[in-house]
């Protein structure tokens, strides 16, 4: 299941990068980028590489603290870009939680979230059934949140600045 789970997160972190390829604004962008590495952050708990094809440096990097060092590089790298345009991002996370798109995000953060009580055992159920539900929920999770990529990769004029700039010059004209 921990393989369905990395190549869900993998394929939507690509589904959100290509949504941001898309996008002309910069408070879009960037929006969509931070939802990319929202991604990678939940696939590089996902990932359990091992074996003589694997370089060690690779190994190293995303079963260590260097995996937080690059995560928290990574991070602080939005952050910066975003320092300028934080009003306009949380309209467009504001207009993009209210899509289909958005209700699939956080239908599967609560898939995840449920997952934890099962994680720490809080049930005493026997350990594989534990781990089963435990798996099965974040099979979900990361299903939902790979629909919410594709759906926010073919759905932009939904949510992004451009169009909802475009329909208020529209409804401007109109009215």
């Amino acid at each position: 299941m921990e393989n369905q789970q990395a190549l869900c997160l993998a394929l939507a972190a690509l589904a959100f990068l290509a949504a941001a390829r898309r996008q002309s604004a910069r408070p879009d962008k960037l929006f969509c980028i931070s939802l990319t590495l929202f991604c990678f952050t939940f696939l590089s708990r996902e990932l359990q590489i091992r074996g003589e094809r694997v370089p060690d440096w690779l190994e190293s990097m995303l079963r260590s603290w260097r995996r937080h060092i690059l995560l928290s590089v990574c991070w602080g790298g939005v952050l910066i870009a975003a320092r300028n345009c934080w009003r306009k991002m949380l309209s467009t996370f504001a207009r993009w939680v209210r899509t289909p798109a958005g209700l699939l995000m956080i239908m599967g953060g609560i898939f995840y979230a449920l997952t934890w009580p099962f994680d720490k055992g809080l049930f005493h159920l026997a350990k594989p059934l534990n781990v089963f539900l435990e798996e099965l929920g974040d099979s979900i999770a990361t299903m939902l949140i790979l629909l919410s990529g594709v759906w926010t990769w073919r759905a932009n004029e939904e949510w992004s600045s451009a169009s909802s700039l475009t329909d208020a010059s529209t409804q401007r004209l109109n009215g």
